[in-house]
């Protein structure tokens, strides 16, 4: 959101300047004015007013490329520290290219001007710092910043006359210091540097500082110092070389997709200079000179027409570079099908990898690949994986740096003053790899093939970059399956082990309601998963006297069943021992609390019921109350009464409740898996209030028809189940 705010603002910001500067522009061509300024003869030129507009809009349109330029940079690269660089360089052009308007149009130096050419000699030499691996640090920026500084004040205090001329001629000598400190400390690096990566960024990036920032500040020195009239559209002509050549191929792929176009590619990069500079001239001609003849409508229609030709030479030759170095695409389209047959193939998930890893090898000759995975694996990897295979930490610098920056990435073009940049590098050299290869999948890194030098320091080709990215992809797919696969024989041996348990929780459960106990009970129990967390029991504990049992450990699945197991066995030997329920309950808060020591709560009803007296004791421990429905009455209530739930408190103390029961009365138990039901699409919930009122609309209906009603208006939830659900229903005969 941040970013985007940014984002909104630079381009705000854009349309601001543009207003601005085209107003200044057309207010000093309505006056008709000179270009001379307080130097003198060095900026004397243009003398029409109309002339000197479209100048002004050529600076203008040189900002905007630079800006747009920097724009693009940022948002396809937001966080490469190499693209920042250059993003931030961009912005200071753009910058320096509208002051340019300011101090041609105006009678007065105006300090604005100085101040973006101190900024974009600053930017130059922390692009100097960083390309060698280095800060910026206070004393170097201090030593740069400090004169910068003092030259601004001078244009503050002489804005005019020939103080003001003095002070453009510090700024001219600064900025030319500043570029050959950027294009020589790039120069002394590249000397050590022993890697052919490395030196053709380098050398691509001092020719751009060479002609895109020391050329134009000479020129502008040869004006204010020896009052030689150059052209004064050159110099920002000139700047338009560093978004041509750098934002075209140093972030495009890294830069080392270019390689093989040296020599063959000489055709491509003349007509590509022709076409910049026959654009460039053309329509610089055509709105500054032939704007004031009648010829104007000729000359832009020849200017179409040789612009169309231009292109179309260009796209021939193209044609034909791409025909001629992509001899080897036959190659590897069937070696692409090859590794898509492996993929397929029945094979265990090592022995595919190694095959594909040697297809690799004979195709693009390169040392065998390495897989890193950001997953974590059950059981972690095979020993047979970890051969081709290596698992990382999402946590990780290199999963940081791909989530951020998800581009096939060379680890030369990597800045490592940077803590982030500079891991990422040590951990691909650590393993001699030069590419980095993302495995992504709906936007999200899942790994990366890491691939090491070709032999004989030969650059990769375009061709060989994008083979390598359809092997990634087909690398992803071969994971996913053995994942999925994975995945299914785990469900499949998790089912049969849901069988088993469902099967012995079964035996615990009654097969039927007792019958013959003064009691009817119908129920059902409905589990989340095949094995539920809820129980249920009747226990016939003498001649007269049955229990009935209700209870809900927290949670569901295997673990909560395992509990529910010890209850059971706890809750049956206490009260078939002639216990009363006070010790069973109690017992069963002990094994909870000091012998399984672990975090588990249940919440528990049970209760006595002797027929020949019609009295229910009983413990609610935590548990839903259950609704009582007396015979002869149309009101429903509930039986109250509530002790602490089991397994919090070791020392809770439980006492049982009494409570006189007549024929006819009903008692309808449940767990809260039935109340907390809860439909998000609908916003529909079977809470208490839901429950009663159901029960209520079916006050005259047999106990049985009640369960059957409850039963289907929970099931009516379909998906929203998350939970296990029990219903008893009792009614006293």
């Amino acid at each position: 959101m941040t970013r985007c705010l940014v984002n909104a603002a630079l381009l705000a910001g854009l349309a601001l300047l543009n207003a601005f500067f085209f107003m200044e522009a057309r207010e000093f061509a309505l006056h008709g004015r000179s270009l001379a300024g307080p130097a003198g003869a060095a900026f004397t030129g243009l003398d029409r007013g109309a002339e000197s507009l479209w100048f002004f809009l050529f600076l203008i349109a040189c900002a905007d490329i630079q800006f747009v330029w920097a724009f693009i940079i940022r948002v396809i690269h937001p966080y490469r520290r190499l693209a920042r660089l250059f993003v931030w360089f961009g912005f200071a052009l753009c910058l320096y290219c509208f002051s340019l308007v300011d101090l041609f149009s105006r009678a007065a130096f105006v300090p604005a001007h100085v101040l973006t050419g101190i900024l974009l000699g600053y930017a130059g030499v922390v692009i100097g710092f960083n390309l060698t691996n280095k800060k910026t640090s206070p004393a170097a920026a201090a030593v740069s910043l400090v004169p910068g500084t003092g030259i601004f004040l001078a244009s503050i205090a002489f804005p005019s006359g020939a103080g003001g001329a003095f002070a453009l001629k510090l700024l001219a000598i600064y900025l030319i210091l500043c570029s050959l400190f950027a294009i020589g400390s790039l120069a002394l690096s590249t000397m050590g540097a022993g890697n052919s990566y490395l030196l053709r960024r380098n050398v691509t990036i001092m020719a751009c500082m060479a002609f895109g920032f020391l050329a134009p500040i000479l020129f502008f020195a040869l004006r204010l110092f020896a009052g030689i009239q150059v052209p004064p559209a050159l110099g920002p002509g000139l700047m338009l070389i560093v978004p041509l050549c750098v934002g075209n191929r140093l972030l495009e792929n890294n830069f080392f997709n270019v390689a093989p176009y040296i020599g063959k590619g000489a055709l491509a990069i003349i007509l590509n200079v022709a076409i910049a500079a026959a654009g460039g001239g053309g329509l610089y001609y055509i709105l500054s000179i032939s704007a004031f003849s009648g010829e104007m409508l000729i000359d832009a229609a020849l200017f179409a027409t040789g612009m169309i030709l231009l292109l179309k030479a260009k796209f021939s030759a193209s044609d034909w570079l791409r025909d001629a170095l992509g001899a080897g695409r036959d190659r590897y389209a069937e070696s692409l099908q090859t590794i898509a047959e492996l993929v397929s193939s029945p094979a265990e998930l090592p022995a595919k990898l190694g095959k594909i890893f040697a297809e690799v090898v004979a195709v693009a000759g390169t040392p065998p690949p390495r897989l890193i995975l950001f997953e974590d694996r059950p059981g972690g990897f095979q020993a047979e994986l970890v051969r081709y295979a290596e698992p990382l930490s999402r946590e990780s610098s290199l999963f940081r740096f791909l989530s951020e920056s998800p581009a096939t990435m060379l680890c030369y073009t990597l800045i490592r003053n940077d803590a982030v940049e500079e891991s990422v590098y040590s951990f691909m050299k650590e393993r001699d790899v030069l590419i980095a290869v993302p495995l992504i999948r709906d936007g999200e890194i899942r790994g990366a093939l890491m691939v090491g030098d070709k032999a004989g320091d030969e650059f990769f080709s375009d061709e060989e970059v994008g083979y390598l990215q359809t092997v990634s992809m087909q690398l992803y797919q071969l994971i996913e399956n053995d994942r999925l696969f994975n995945d299914y024989i785990m469900q499949r041996s998790f089912e049969r082990e849901l069988d088993i348990a469902s099967s012995i929780q079964q035996r615990l459960f009654p097969e039927r309601a007792p019958e013959k106990r003064g009691l009817s009970i119908h129920y059902f129990n409905r589990p989340y998963i095949k094995v539920t967390g809820d129980y249920y029991d009747f226990i016939t504990i003498d001649r007269n006297r049955t229990a009935l049992v209700i209870a809900d450990v927290s949670g569901h699945g295997l673990s909560a069943a395992m509990i529910l197991s010890m209850t059971s066995s706890i809750i049956s030997a206490m009260l078939m021992e002639k216990k009363t329920i006070d010790k069973a309950v109690e017992e069963v808060n002990h094994f909870l609390t000091r012998r399984y020591n672990g975090v588990d709560l249940i919440t528990l009803f049970v209760g006595v019921y002797d027929k020949s007296t019609r009295e229910l004791v009983y413990i609610n421990a935590g548990h839903c109350a259950p609704v009582l429905i007396r015979s002869g009455r149309k009101d429903l209530s509930t039986l109250e009464g509530r002790s602490k739930i089991l397994g919090a408190d070791p020392e809770a103390n439980y006492s049982s409740s009494r409570f006189a029961l007549g024929r006819g009365d009903e008692l309808i138990l449940y767990t809260d898996g039935l109340v907390e039901l809860y439909d998000e699409r609908t916003e529909e919930q079977f809470c208490e209030s839901r429950l009663l009122e159901a029960v209520s609309r079916a006050r005259d209906a047999e106990i049985e028809e009640k369960i059957r009603i409850i039963r289907a208006k929970a099931e009516s939830f379909g998906e929203a189940i998350h939970d296990d659900i029990t219903v008893i229903g009792i009614k006293i005969l």
